[in-house]
């Protein structure tokens, strides 16, 4: 299979924090590394993944934006911690079943 084939081939991904199929762009390593400025300003402004692809499948990567990277840590990191989930899916409960309060969001916590 020819590396376009296989970038066509990936071009959907598996995103399992969310359970959704989300869309990325791909690209050869070598037309990577000839547009390299291009491709980390689409991937900082579009925040969409890119698959960079290479004759040995193994060495394919996904580049993306830090801001990105940086969620996907935090989301791994909240998913990680059995407590607070459970504290969050206490919270989503106690939604559902009308028992939440809306209220105004502190600004000035030099008040308190």
């Amino acid at each position: 299979m020819h590396t376009v084939e296989i970038a066509n081939a990936y071009y959907m991904l598996y995103n399992c924090l969310k359970g959704k199929v989300i869309a990325v762009d791909a690209t050869s390593y070598s037309d990577f590394r000839r547009n390299l400025k291009h491709y980390m300003s689409q991937v900082n402004e579009d925040a969409v993944p890119l698959l960079v692809t290479s004759k040995d499948p193994d060495d394919t990567v996904v580049v993306m934006s830090k801001r990105d990277f940086d969620a996907n840590a935090e989301t791994m990191y909240l998913l990680s911690n059995p407590k607070l989930m459970e504290r969050i899916k206490r919270g989503d409960a106690q939604i559902a079943a009308g028992k939440a309060k809306k209220h105004d969001l502190l600004t000035d916590f030099d008040d308190e």
